[in-house]
């Protein structure tokens, strides 16, 4: 039904969400079942907004202790705060929050700062909700991967994005949301 192909050796299928196992490299079964099986039973917060720290994104992110970060505007699910020095705008911290439609999956919140002058460009993307994959947070070093190829984009560069297997909605949300800014 769900043409899950190729099935692995173990297949788990609780709803619509499905998991596989198969030879020695994927035991996704054996490593993700439980903490799939408790985001479905006690999903907690998964589908909210969380409060996210702007400032100190925002310092970190144009190099700056001296900033000042506006209330900001929201705009498709994106919140557009501001940020300036001594009245001049430097750009912007952008809280980006999309829905995940999926029953074991936070909805993807992060944040991104893109610079306003000379020309636009995100200059810092960070999770306010960590990447997970299947109800369990992401290695770091897959995390960072992912992350790392916004970075230096701007509206004029073409570009791929490699998404995370298994993660694959998430991904998505993260590089849509990229281009709407």
């Amino acid at each position: 039904e769900f043409e899950i192909s190729p099935t692995g050796e173990i297949t788990a299928v609780c709803g619509r969400f499905a998991l596989t196992s198969k030879g020695r490299e994927r035991r996704d079964v054996e490593k993700h079942l439980a903490a799939a099986l408790a985001r479905m039973l006690e999903p907690g917060e998964l589908k909210t907004r969380r409060a996210a720290e702007l400032t100190q994104f925002a310092r970190t992110a144009f190099a700056r202790e001296d900033l000042e970060v506006a209330p900001g505007e929201e705009k498709l699910g994106a919140v557009y705060h501001r940020v300036s020095v001594a009245a001049r705008v430097l750009g912007w911290v952008v809280d980006c929050y999309r829905t995940i439609q999926c029953p074991v999956c936070a909805d993807a919140q992060f944040l991104v700062a893109v610079s306003g002058s000379p020309a636009l460009k995100v200059l810092s993307i960070r999770p306010v909700r960590p990447l997970e994959l299947y109800g369990l947070p992401l290695d770091q070093r897959r995390a960072e991967a992912f992350l790392n190829q916004f970075p230096g984009r701007a509206p004029e560069t073409a570009g791929r994005v490699d998404a995370i297997t298994g993660a694959t909605k998430t991904s998505q949300a993260y590089e849509r949301a990229v281009n709407e800014l």
